[in-house]
């Protein structure tokens, strides 16, 4: 029984633990539909909006290797080549499409209340400590 345990114990902990990140995918025309040659590499799911404008497509890497996606756009069809590493995945496509980490944002961005907030709030914070001075 011990043997089984350490033998599960150590094939449970030699497997390697892969997380891909999911990416948003714009088009500027309305798509039709989209199909991925190999569902087991990149699952794709076309998002509706509340005003339909069907130009949404989420992207979800499954595991290391290449597909495309075939994109039915209203005048026509594109294909975007698609390779996943363990690194990075990485899109091939014209200019017709933009690509966006949905779980990463681009670079950090420091959001701030408006300036007439922040002066209200600094003044504030100004009379709060002049009266305990003066108390």
């Amino acid at each position: 029984m011990k043997k089984f345990l350490i033998l599960t114990a150590f094939i449970i902990f030699s497997l390697q633990a892969q997380a891909y990140d999911d990416y948003i995918m714009t088009s500027d025309k309305p798509v039709k539909s989209v199909k991925s040659s190999d569902e087991s590499v990149v699952k794709i799911r076309p998002v509706f909006t509340i005003d339909n404008n069907k130009q949404t497509i989420i992207i979800t890497p499954q595991k290391k290797g290449k597909a495309e996606i075939t994109v039915n756009l209203v005048d026509k069809d594109v294909t975007v080549i698609v390779e996943i590493t363990q690194e990075q995945t990485i899109f091939k496509a014209d200019n017709d499409f933009a690509f966006f980490p949905m779980d990463i944002p681009d670079e950090a961005i420091e959001v701030l209340p408006p300036p007439d907030i922040r002066e209200n709030s600094s003044m504030d914070d100004a009379d709060k400590s002049q009266k305990k001075g003066a108390e």
